[in-house]
């Protein structure tokens, strides 16, 4: 690949990290950061459930991965704190995961549905728990585009112009991604604050039409 990124124009990458792991690999290319985005759309017209979603491809083993660590080190106390809620795996390969799921922890499985971003869009939270993986998260961009809350690990928001506590709230720790579900919940200003915030942020910088135009001087 090193010889052969030269040859071409232009190297397109999705994030300034993948950027710079292409001019260390070839030097000599020339490449440019073009995000992942989103289509512009309309916030969903749905009614807030007391639910957490997370929505991914359950056949991909950093989700399951993800679905492991919620179901074993951070539901439990979740359910301790908020009874209320109910956690949500929006998406196909839910035969994978199935297995993991305790009983008794309020744990619902959709497998595939038509629209994923109404589905996201009923959440009072959403999140990103992943801890392997690589490139940016479209799961992130999808829950800023229904206007909701994100709560992610480092890794999930890897590659997004983002920042902490402004667009969405970092956790890397069960203890920590646990508490910031819980103080979300009891806090709706906070939650319509961080969605207003991510979602601003994807129309400036994650639509198409935003995407588009950062081709245009080269």
């Amino acid at each position: 690949e090193a010889d052969l990124l030269p040859r071409y124009s232009l190297v397109l990458a999705t994030s300034q990290d993948d950027a710079a792991t292409v001019l260390q690999m070839a030097p000599t290319a020339r490449v440019a950061v073009y995000p992942n985005a989103l289509p512009p759309s309309e916030i969903p017209a749905v009614e807030e459930e007391p639910v957490v979603v997370f929505s991914g491809n359950f056949e991909y083993h950093p989700n399951v991965d993800a679905v492991a660590w919620l179901a074993s080190a951070v539901w439990p106390e979740i359910r301790r704190r908020c009874p209320d809620l109910r956690l949500r795996l929006v998406g196909r390969g839910d035969k994978f995961i199935r297995h993991l799921l305790p009983s008794g922890l309020d744990i619902e499985v959709t497998g595939p549905v038509e629209d994923a971003r109404v589905a996201i869009a009923r959440g009072r939270v959403v999140i990103a728990p992943l801890r392997s993986g690589s490139g940016t998260r479209v799961k992130i961009l999808e829950a800023w585009a229904a206007a909701r809350p994100v709560v992610a690990t480092s890794l999930a928001a890897e590659g997004l112009d983002c920042r902490d506590n402004e667009h969405l709230i970092i956790a890397n720790t069960p203890e920590s991604f646990g508490t910031s579900i819980a103080e979300l919940n009891a806090d709706p200003s906070r939650r319509t604050e961080l969605a207003l915030q991510g979602h601003r942020l994807l129309e400036e910088r994650y639509t198409w039409p935003a995407v588009w135009k950062l081709l245009d001087p080269i």
